[in-house]
């Protein structure tokens, strides 16, 4: 396919004859080509190109994930527009352009009420009908009925197993198992609906302060796992963790817990990365061993 045909499609889908005015690469983001498209009549969009081998299913994913918190009327995300197949393994997803800032000490206390509203979305049981992406590696959301089977399940151990053919070895699995296990065993927990990837590059606001949460990898699982994953790399004001507490509270088991939360980070970003985190990923395997 011509690189002329992809304007076509997207011009076409979009409404517009014309190709646009200017395309503005967007900063952050290693998985996927995104741009912003300005078209003469002063329209933006915001555009993805998966070019991968998982490109197609990927895009697809996403747009069932933002779409799942457009339709929870919660938190504002970008509204996903359309996904177009370009070729074999290329996709395109379109979706509304918003303009974002920093959060800031009042809009960062919003999300925090709107973070845990989007919580209070529950499901009978944990997971999500089709499996998606974290980062560039597949999440499965295979449905259980019990938190802690869910997240050894497919959580840790599916990223155990991918770190073993990525050639990284963890001692005493079945002794991590237990412990995890033990960790989890007593925590009641509905299933909420979360972000999944809640770190600071996936949360802003708009310019009026309304907060924007993106890149969502959604399922139905423990509001602490979201929580927890915006601590790892900061960009959260206090006022956000402040106001999350007003409306859900949270006991001293959590801080236990969000290490457990956040090994399912750390390994994915070892299988993503390289080795760089395999000292985080030994310090919280090793302080449940012990």
């Amino acid at each position: 396919m011509k690189y002329s045909d992809f304007f076509d499609i997207v011009n076409q889908n979009l409404g517009y004859s014309c190709p646009p005015k200017n395309i503005i690469p967007s900063a952050g983001g290693c998985i996927h080509d995104s741009n912003v498209w300005e078209y003469e009549d002063g329209e933006r969009f915001f555009v993805k190109y998966a070019s991968t081998a998982n490109g197609k299913s990927m895009l697809e994913a996403e747009i069932v994930a933002l779409q799942l918190i457009v339709h929870a009327k919660k938190i504002k995300c970008p509204q996903p527009l359309f996904t177009e197949v370009i070729h074999s393994s290329g996709c395109v997803l379109v979706m509304e352009y918003l303009d974002l800032h920093r959060l800031d000490h009042d809009s960062g206390a919003l999300l925090g009420h709107q973070l845990a509203d989007l919580h209070r979305v529950k499901k009978t049981k944990f997971g999500l009908d089709q499996n998606n992406f974290i980062g560039a590696t597949p999440q499965k959301n295979t449905h259980e009925s019990e938190w802690v089977d869910f997240f050894w399940k497919h959580r840790i151990r599916y990223q155990l197993e991918l770190a073993s053919k990525n050639g990284y070895s963890f001692p005493d699995i079945q002794r991590l198992k237990r412990g995890i296990r033990e960790a989890l065993k007593t925590r009641e927990v509905e299933p909420s609906l979360l972000h999944g990837d809640l770190w600071g590059g996936n949360a802003a606001a708009l310019g009026d302060g309304t907060p924007v949460i993106f890149d969502p990898a959604t399922y139905f699982g423990d509001p602490e796992t979201d929580l927890a994953f915006t601590e790892v790399f900061g960009g959260f004001p206090r006022s956000f963790y402040a106001a999350y507490a007003e409306n859900i509270e949270l006991n001293s088991g959590y801080h236990h817990r969000k290490s457990i939360y956040n090994l399912y980070h750390y390994l994915n970003h070892l299988n993503l990365f390289g080795s760089g985190y395999l000292s985080s990923c030994d310090k919280i395997i090793q302080s449940l061993l012990n």
